[in-house]
């Protein structure tokens, strides 16, 4: 009977995962509320003894932990999803930032302001500082984006 049920317990595991298998995976040591930066000095990484499949929504390193934005409450211990975190804003709204045109040859830069967050790659929207025009941008970098 003991023989039976431990070849059926087999049997069921998740696919992809062996059955005496562990992975890591990285927790904070204290409250993160959101819109918190997420600090080295606050991330550790435990170890999960049950098998789970590799590709398991869940942040496995302190890289892919430190330096991120909290979007829900993070409690220490509990492993923590991908979707729980954000990158941090590159520009930030309100901000007066250098927005780049550049068509072949030619390069234009204007100052504007930013009317949105956006992270590196995100599409925001800013206001020309001179003529007060809207246009859709693409940031960049820090305080620098581009015209889409």
């Amino acid at each position: 009977m003991i023989a039976a049920l431990a070849f059926f317990l087999q049997a069921v595991a998740l696919p992809g995962a062996a059955a005496d298998a562990s992975f890591d995976y990285a927790v904070v040591e204290r409250i993160v509320y959101p819109g918190q930066t997420i600090g080295m000095d606050n991330v550790a990484v435990r170890q999960h003894t049950r098998a789970i499949p590799d590709d398991y929504p869940v942040v496995r390193t302190r890289a892919q932990l430190a330096g991120m934005v909290a979007t829900r409450t993070l409690l220490p211990g509990r492993a923590i999803a991908p979707d729980m975190l954000r990158a941090p804003f590159a520009i930030k709204q309100g901000e007066l930032i250098s927005v780049s045109l550049q068509e072949g040859p030619l390069s234009i830069v204007m100052k504007a302001i930013a009317l949105q967050d956006g992270t590196i790659g995100e599409t925001i929207r800013v206001r020309n500082a001179h003529n007060g025009r809207s246009v859709c941008a693409i940031v960049r970098s820090p305080s620098l984006a581009e015209v889409c």
